[in-house]
């Protein structure tokens, strides 16, 4: 028998690898960029470029010659250069979630080697900017309030009190020129001495807040709005921007406090219902949060179409896939031409994938053809015995999957699935034939970041063969069932731990031999695992696990110890081809003495190496491709061999 030869299998893995690296479609004439901003002026876009490049991140600045609906040229912040759109969106929501940008935001296509920037705009799914009564901005990033705007309850010069000193007028007057023309950082600097020289003017608080939020500085932001509504007079409109600012530092309960304050005083009704809506939408508080922009919509017009998009996504949040379309489609017909509409258009094909990928009722059927060269698990070496010629093999394999994920109210959660699995190999080998069943169910409840299941599973294993001497028609072969506990934690937004622990116990019918007890393989015994999963940016990722059986068998020969240690990488390497490298490490020391090998103690040792490709040709259709290849060391003879597995197949969706 011919062995698994390690080089060799080390070499494919090199090969798959090296023609990846070096295929043209690996490296792309354009790349994806993050839009965060816009600016006339090319020295504040090299501004915020430098203040989000102090945070750690890679920000830089483009020109495009025409920009928006004006045709006049525009700065461009960027931040990264990524290969895919993937990527590029999944490089988006890490960024809102650590509060680099905020709101909604643009990715652009990029020629990757050029000073400007080129392409059509991708909208990202995100949180909708803050709608405004007037001009839309250059940049949907967030809402920049302009001096007209912004209704004090008196005007900056006399909201100093008269006893304030010329100094501090003449450096609040700049300071809001500054702000006005886009000057942040020299807006702060200046309105930083005007509050210098009068420590309670609400005014300079409320300006010098402003800049502080342009330079996505929200912790200073907080404090100077804080300042601006407790000093005298108040500023109003401070409230509204505080609420604003709370909800992207995602402090909410705060945030809703100040609705609270908002709502008492009738400040500005519609932004606060608007404000409202979004707070709650974070807090998964869908209905409420429809509530609140159907009332923003119903004080004022113009914020019709921005609550009809964010109610559209509160209920895609809700997995409401139907209102959903709806509202999109009524945020379009407000204005087609709009950025918003732009948005909306996309977002519906989101709403389509998300309908098909979350619905609570799924089927997959597979057909797969492999080829095996060691089906039996014959050992390298069988003193005495001749090769019985059906060690290799093709076989067709089949399966069915049902899967059902209901939607629960509040935190439960739940899912079960069927699935089967019927192998038919070729005709010399058909005694070997099997069909196999598993029955799972997982109740379970949410914590935020964490979820607790009961897990539970039965599996049911028919074969064809004549182990009973009765023929060679499917009977009973063996049975599992495990059920126990198990906790998934989130780990920032990219890593996911998992922890199971649980009761096992299998059956095997009729396979013992007459007369010899101890080769009983039925037992009870205690499963186990701690799993990592990684998810990168683009799309892929990485889970590393390690698991820990104890096999109490009724057959002392079969008590057993098994300590698995698995790693698994799945990445996109074009379009929408996923690479997979796989390895697995077993070791399984026994506990007593088998008399019939020389009382030898046994101990296996188990390595598993997979390497194959998955094309997700569209949302119904898979083809796949795989390689695995076993060598197994054991100190007793017969169960010492190595074995390749080849095979190729499609999986369908519905």
């Amino acid at each position: 028998m011919r062995r698994f030869q390690l080089p060799t299998f080390i070499a494919i893995i090199c090969f798959a690898v090296l023609a990846i690296l070096f295929s043209p479609a690996y490296y792309q004439n354009k790349v994806f960029a993050i839009q965060i901003g816009a600016f006339k002026n090319g020295e504040n876009a090299g501004r915020l470029v430098k203040k989000i490049n102090s945070q750690g991140y890679d920000a830089y600045s483009k020109k495009e010659e025409s920009a928006g609906d004006t045709g006049q040229p525009a700065n461009l912040v960027l931040i990264g250069r990524y290969k895919t759109l993937l990527e590029a969106r999944k490089g988006a929501h890490l960024l809102k979630q650590k509060n680099v940008i905020t709101g909604a935001y643009l990715i652009k296509t990029l020629p990757a080697d050029q000073d400007t920037a080129a392409g059509e705009d991708v909208v990202v799914l995100a949180q909708a900017a803050t709608p405004k009564t007037t001009d839309t901005p250059a940049s949907p990033q967030q809402t920049k309030p302009a001096a007209k705007e912004l209704l004090l309850l008196d005007t900056p010069a006399t909201s100093l009190k008269a006893t304030s000193p010329p100094e501090a007028t003449a450096y609040l007057q700049e300071g809001i020129n500054q702000y006005k023309n886009e000057n942040y950082e020299e807006a702060i600097e200046v309105l930083e001495k005007a509050r210098k020289q009068d420590r309670t003017s609400s005014t300079a608080a409320f300006f010098l807040g402003l800049a502080y939020k342009q330079t996505t500085d929200y912790q200073q932001a907080l404090a100077n709005m804080r300042d601006a509504v407790s000093f005298t007079p108040p500023i109003k409109e401070a409230v509204i921007e505080m609420i604003d600012i709370l909800n992207q530092l995602d402090q909410l309960d705060e945030a809703m406090k100040w609705v609270v304050v908002a709502e008492r005083n009738d400040i500005f009704p519609a932004k606060t219902a608007f404000l409202k809506g979004m707070i709650m939408s974070k807090q998964g508080q869908y209905a409420q949060a429809v509530a609140a922009f159907e009332k923003s919509k119903g004080l004022e017009k113009s914020y019709a179409q921005s609550a009809d998009f964010q109610i559209a996504i509160a209920y895609m949040q809700d997995r409401n896939y139907a209102k959903a379309r709806e509202r999109f489609q009524a945020s379009i017909t407000q204005d087609p031409l709009s950025d918003l509409a732009s948005y909306a258009r996309r977002y519906q094909d989101i709403v389509e994938e998300q309908s098909f990928l979350r619905r609570p009722l799924r089927v997959t059927l597979g057909v797969t053809g492999q080829y095996d060269t060691n089906m039996l698990q014959e050992p390298i070496t069988f003193p005495g015995l001749p090769d019985s010629g059906n060690e290799r093999s093709l076989a067709l394999n089949t399966t069915a999957r049902l899967d059902y994920v209901p939607i629960l109210p509040g935190n439960w959660l739940f899912n079960a699935s069927y699935a089967a699995l019927s192998r038919v190999y070729e005709k010399n080998s058909t005694r070997y034939d099997l069909f196999a069943n598993t029955f799972s169910a997982a109740p379970g409840y949410g914590l935020g970041r964490f979820a607790l299941n009961l897990s539970g599973n039965y599996t049911f294993v028919l074969k064809r063969g004549d182990y009973d001497n009765n023929g060679g028609g499917y009977r009973r072969y063996s049975e599992n069932f495990t059920v126990g506990p198990q906790m998934r934690f989130l780990a920032g937004t990219n890593h996911v731990l998992e922890l199971y622990t649980g009761y096992a116990k299998k059956n095997y019918f009729k396979t013992t031999p007459v007369g010899n007890p101890q080769d009983n393989m039925s037992a009870g015994g205690f499963d186990s695992y701690l799993s990592w999963m990684w998810l990168f940016q683009n799309g892929g990722l990485f889970n590393a696990r390690f698991a820990f059986t104890v096999d109490n068998a009724d057959g002392i020969y079969w008590n057993c110890r098994n300590y698995k240690f698995t790693a698994n990488l799945i990445y996109p390497v074009w379009k929408k081809i996923n690479f997979q490298l796989g390895g697995e490490y077993n070791l399984v020391p026994y506990t007593a003495e088998n008399l019939n090998f020389n009382s030898i103690i046994r101990l296996d040792q188990i390595y598993t190496g997979i390497i194959g490709f998955n094309w997700n040709i569209n949302r119904y259709l898979t083809a796949l491709v795989q390689y695995t290849g076993t060598r197994a060391n054991s100190n007793v003879y017969i169960y010492d061999y190595s074995r390749s597995l080849w095979s190729a197949g499609v999986e369908v969706r519905f």
